[in-house]
């Protein structure tokens, strides 16, 4: 009976072992890669969200093989305030082409009060729709026409490629008429249901940027985007509980990410190009190529 005894208790402490200890460890850790791999994609996604909704997305669009040398050669109008610009300077009629940020076509139509809109399309034949950027008219400072600032509310909604399903809202300040000198307060919506508040501050072109954001997991954090003397933007994300990501996207569209937890470990790293293709490799020397505008294994 002892011997029984013996063998039943053992058998009771091995099961314990493998519940408590060696199973449970298991779904501990394919819960971390599970939400480090959410953390990684969502935040670059968010990024190249936010920067193609203001219009100042970069997907290869360099003109030159080495990079900027300083801030300044960084200079550019966002293709949302340009279209806001030609309403401001009278330029009126249809005009249309390829929207580079979103990589849908477009058709822009201006109105002689400064109200318009930026239709988008699938197809170079402008007959699917995808989406459209609407404006009203300015809002003059203290009401007098050509008087700065000028404030435009921009609402938009993206319904096909790779920015399906995201919309919100766009209130652009110009500090005058070069469009290089402006604010830009942008609320986002994607379709994984991350939100983003954003405030570009553009000065001589360059713009900087500070988010806020919330993940569709509930994850939240608070991202620093700045220009560098390079031309690229380096991104600081501290989330709520610790983990922190760096991110710089250089001057053709292409991401390098670094994510770690909150002891300071590195959990995984990406390294995303213009079109949103991403290979992650992550620290227990796995990798996996993704779409991070889609979220979709490649």
């Amino acid at each position: 009976m002892q011997s029984k005894g013996f063998l039943l208790a053992l058998a009771a402490l091995v099961l314990f072992a493998l519940v408590g200890c060696g199973g449970g460890s298991s779904s501990s850790s394919g819960s971390s890669k599970a939400s480090t791999r959410q953390r990684l994609i969502a935040t670059t996604r968010v990024f190249r969200d936010v920067y193609a909704m203001a219009g100042l997305a970069r997907r290869g669009t360099s003109t030159s093989s080495s990079k900027a040398t300083s801030r300044a050669s960084s200079r550019t109008v966002s293709r949302r305030v340009a279209f806001l610009l030609s309403a401001l300077h009278g330029t009126r009629g249809v005009q249309q082409g390829l929207d580079p940020d979103t990589s849908l076509t477009y058709r822009l139509t201006v109105n002689s009060d400064g109200s318009g809109r930026e239709d988008l399309f699938t197809d170079s034949t402008y007959r699917t729709p995808a989406g459209a950027f609407i404006w009203g008219p300015p809002q003059w400072s203290n009401g007098k026409p050509n008087t700065y600032p000028a404030v435009f509310h921009v609402t938009y909604n993206i319904t096909a490629g790779n920015f399906a399903g995201t919309s919100g809202t766009m209130d652009v300040t110009l500090k005058d008429a070069s469009g290089l000198n402006c604010l830009i307060h942008l609320a986002l919506k994607d379709l994984q249901n991350d939100t983003a508040t954003c405030v570009f501050t553009i000065v001589a072109g360059v713009a900087d940027c500070t988010d806020t954001c919330t993940l569709g997991d509930g994850a939240t954090y608070t991202e620093q985007d700045q220009t560098d003397d390079n031309g690229d933007i380096q991104s600081n994300v501290d989330f709520s509980d610790g983990w922190q990501e760096d991110m710089s996207t250089n001057t053709d569209g292409t991401t390098d990410e670094t994510l770690t937890d909150s002891s300071g470990d590195t959990e995984a790293s990406g390294d995303c190009q213009s079109d949103g293709s991403d290979t992650i490799d992550y620290s227990d020397g796995s990798s996996e190529d993704v779409n991070v505008d889609t979220s979709s294994e490649n």
